[in-house]
């Protein structure tokens, strides 16, 4: 299974972290204001030119496409670029801001697992079993099934009373807290495993557990703020992975539950919105949002406003010596939205599809300019596939003139920490997870 993570391709990433090249990111202080566009350059010009009438060509209208590109202080293309267009999943862009904003890049989430009653000789609870959480996005099969031989370890067999659930429990993506309760129930008694689940099992070191632990009640939502005090004995504490990886796995394979899940944590879509303005520094008339995940035609977003998310989000990684490496899918490296298409290697970028949307945001090292931060937001009737296709030969016509620079940095980056093996071996199984979870749908 390690020698899998070493060679997955998406996770080369991780060990790459503290290696990546910092590019370049604004200082705290920057704004991001109109630029003038830069003298004037003929052939990016025709790049451009050439790009928008093949769309032309194609019968898609001039005002349906928006382009926004910069680097830190120059403008270098604006084609409808202050216009609004459909962002589809680019909107997770600004759902990711909003997170790190709140969180920082290191929270975890925290689920406690109590004991309401007596434990008596043979593992058997007489009472009831409470979980408390906080909003772990993640708690996917491979957790559930680590935290039922925890319990195990622990001497729980068997649960007389019911699973009580305090605060929002998301398991498998699903927010039906109750239904989630039954899941968990199910996982932990490895007796009345489904197909499913013995194939996550299948994927986890050999000679792991199968838990083997009985609730016998039902499960109940308790309307508990998270953790509030009860009269219990504590057993358990579950963290989940660092913010910074769960926006790497939400972001990566464009996961909509993962952030719908978020955005309800963050107080709703005007939550992020707010955040997105003050932070991100963009005009309140150039973002509109009704979710936080990109599901909807009525969000909309310019091409500027999406290149300022982009570098708001490297003002908040640089006091942690992150990059968008760390939370956004890099060409070359990682599977999901990335895996199938042609841009050029190393390039950071986040897709956006909806069924006559199409969308592609990100940063790009190069030669000649250092970092250039990139918008690209298509749309027209049912031809997605053609739209990233045109923007990858786009994207990649502009690297073949500027150069590609990966080894631009303005400071030492810290000696990179090698993750411990269960650290590696848990990301190895969440990003399968996420991986099976994508090509199903």
């Amino acid at each position: 299974m390690i020698v899998e993570f070493l060679t997955s391709g998406f996770l080369g990433f991780w060990f790459k972290t503290a290696r990546l090249i910092e590019p370049n990111p604004p200082k705290h202080s920057v704004s991001f204001p109109n630029f003038a566009i830069q003298p004037a350059d003929p052939k990016r010009d025709r790049l451009v030119t050439t790009y928008l009438s093949g769309l032309a060509q194609q019968g898609f209208a001039a005002n349906n496409q928006g382009i926004w590109i910069q680097t830190t202080d120059n403008l270098l293309a604006d084609r409808q670029g202050h216009v609004l267009q459909t962002p589809a999943s680019l909107t997770k862009v600004a759902t990711t801001l909003a997170a790190l904003k709140t969180w920082g890049p290191k929270h975890q989430f925290q689920t406690q697992i109590q004991v309401l009653g007596q434990v008596l000789d043979g593992g058997v609870l007489q009472g009831d079993l409470l979980i408390q959480c906080d909003g772990d996005p993640l708690l996917v099969t491979s957790e559930a099934i680590s935290i039922g031989n925890q319990l195990n370890q622990l001497g729980l067999r068997k649960v007389t009373g019911n699973l009580i659930i305090g605060g929002p429990l998301s398991i498998n993506f699903s927010q039906d807290i109750v239904a989630g309760g039954d899941r968990l129930k199910q996982i932990w008694n490895s007796t009345q495993w489904t197909p499913d689940i013995e194939q996550v099992h299948r994927w986890m070191p050999k000679g792991t557990p199968k838990p083997t632990l009985i609730v016998e009640g039902g499960s109940r939502e308790d309307n508990l703020n998270p953790f509030e005090n009860r009269i219990g004995k504590p057993l358990l504490n579950h963290t989940s992975p660092p913010l910074s990886d769960l926006l790497k796995y939400m972001n990566v394979y464009s996961n909509n539950h993962m952030a719908e899940w978020f955005t309800d944590r963050l107080g709703g879509p005007e939550a992020i919105r707010k955040i997105a303005i003050q932070t991100g520094r963009i005009s309140p008339k150039e973002i509109i949002l009704k979710n936080g995940s990109g599901l909807e035609q009525n969000n909309k977003l310019s091409p500027r406003a999406v290149v300022g998310l982009f570098q708001a989000i490297q003002v908040e990684l640089q006091p942690h010596h992150l990059t968008l490496e760390t939370l956004f899918p890099v060409m070359g490296q990682d599977k999901g939205t990335v895996e199938k298409r042609q841009m050029p290697p190393a390039t950071v970028v986040k897709t956006g599809t909806l069924w006559n949307t199409s969308g592609l945001a990100g940063m790009i090292q190069t030669r000649r300019y250092g970092p250039v931060w990139f918008a690209v937001m298509n749309r027209g009737e049912d031809y997605t596939d053609g739209f990233r296709n045109a923007q990858d030969r786009f994207l990649k016509s502009l690297v073949d003139y500027w150069g590609t620079d990966l080894e631009r940095s303005d400071r030492p980056l810290p000696d990179p920490v090698m993750p411990d093996p269960a650290t590696l071996q848990r990301r190895t199984l969440l990003n399968r997870f996420m991986q099976n979870d994508y090509l199903s749908h």
